[in-house]
């Protein structure tokens, strides 16, 4: 949901001129991967709550390659942030959680995992991160400005 609505608020912000259309690029990668495609409460909540009709989407395993080739790396919670930066210490200065990148001074910083819910637990993490996409996101305009 996270890739789904980023990319999103990137698309539309590139039309309206806001930024150049290959300014950021969003992908998402996971711990413990399945390979598997998208919940279809997520894809119903994307659709249905948010207006965005979802990519053939298959979850993959987060690589030391893509660790390097990310400028930031977010993640939903401090448990993922930590694992991460335990195989990859050196990395430390563009590994946050997003929350806690969005609003610097929370002291929440875990966006609750909806997997094994219902529909409207999907949908409660949906609003969450979409908050702290909108919130983030024009800190990153911020950071390419300068």
């Amino acid at each position: 949901m996270a890739e789904t609505l980023m990319k999103d608020l990137v698309k539309k912000a590139a039309s309206s001129g806001l930024i150049s259309e290959n300014a950021i690029m969003v992908e998402s990668a996971g711990l413990f991967v399945v390979e598997e495609t998208a919940n279809n409460k997520a894809v119903s909540v994307m659709e249905e709550e948010f207006g965005i009709k979802t990519e053939k989407h298959a979850a993959r395993q987060i690589t030391r390659e893509l660790i390097e080739d990310s400028d930031l790396i977010l993640t939903m919670t401090d448990r993922h942030k930590r694992a991460i930066l335990d195989a990859f210490p050196v990395y430390k200065d563009k590994i946050y959680t997003l929350l806690e990148y969005a609003y610097p001074e929370t002291t929440v910083v875990d966006i609750q995992d909806p997997y094994g819910g219902d529909r409207q637990d999907y949908f409660e993490s949906a609003v969450s991160i979409n908050n702290a996409i909108k919130a983030m996101f024009y800190k990153l305009i911020e950071e390419m400005e300068k």
